[in-house]
């Protein structure tokens, strides 16, 4: 089992409009921090949980393609990011 680099890019090419996004508020002076509510934190490891596994996994096998599994994952990102906004 052995590490794989592209798979990390292919994580970055995905998010890397999520990371745009994260610097708006950034830039706003905005505070960025976990969620206090629980509900809201909740969800977000429902997202997380599974988006950890499948980096994790396709991090150390070779031959699948991981954009196909990140887009749902994509879709939702956006939204989530509110949840970090104070």
């Amino acid at each position: 089992m052995q590490f794989n680099f592209a798979i990390q890019l292919s994580l970055l090419l995905v998010f890397y409009p999520l990371f745009f996004l994260w610097f708006i508020p950034r830039w706003a002076v905005a505070v960025l921090a976990w969620p206090r509510n629980l509900p809201l934190r909740v969800l977000l490891w429902v997202y997380l949980l599974p988006l950890g596994i499948i980096a994790y996994w396709f991090s150390f096998h070779v031959g699948c393609r991981l954009t196909e599994w990140l887009q749902s994952f994509l879709i939702l990102a956006p939204a989530l990011l509110v949840d970090f906004v104070h």
